[in-house]
């Protein structure tokens, strides 16, 4: 796991698309057109949603979600080995209602008049696909890839 404020950096970067492509694609595959609905402007959605999620996840969400992880853990006398995973239900739990508006925002072009039902329809569809997508494959997939790369760049940190 990253161990200065730059690995956590690169960490972002790595998660970031990792989650933002699979959802919008989820979110396109929802679509009535389904995945035939996927075109240039979806990729530039898709761009335009990692810009959104990078602009508060790395300065605002990630340090509160770890804090709020790390009072859980302490709370419930979690084994270390299953951090990340709370870590994980934490990022999600928070980004995923701040994903699901700025995709409504993005989608509709602007807050559409009857906003809270598109956002809550988007967040309950949402929210379960985010969790097990971050528990079963991006989150395990991120933190091997950035092992490795720990391994290769900063060999003192990744023991």
């Amino acid at each position: 796991m990253p161990k200065t404020k730059f690995q956590e950096l690169v960490f972002t970067l790595m998660m970031i698309p990792t989650m933002v492509v699979w959802m919008v694609l989820y979110n396109v595959w929802l679509s009535p057109a389904g995945l035939a609905g996927f075109s240039s402007r979806t990729a530039a959605e898709m761009l335009q949603l990692c810009a959104a999620a990078l602009a508060v996840e790395f300065p605002i969400i990630s340090p509160v979600a770890h804090k709020l992880a790390l009072a859980v853990v302490r709370r419930l006398n979690v084994r270390p080995r299953f951090i990340p995973i709370v870590v994980s239900c934490c990022m999600v739990s928070m980004m995923c209602p701040y994903m699901s508006f700025s995709a409504m925002l993005l989608l509709n072009g602007g807050l559409p008049g009857n906003w809270p039902a598109v956002w809550g329809r988007m967040l309950v569809a949402n929210y379960p696909m985010a969790l097990a997508w971050q528990l079963c494959a991006a989150g395990p997939a991120v933190r091997t890839a950035f092992a490795a790369l720990q391994r290769r760049l900063w060999p003192r940190d990744a023991a």
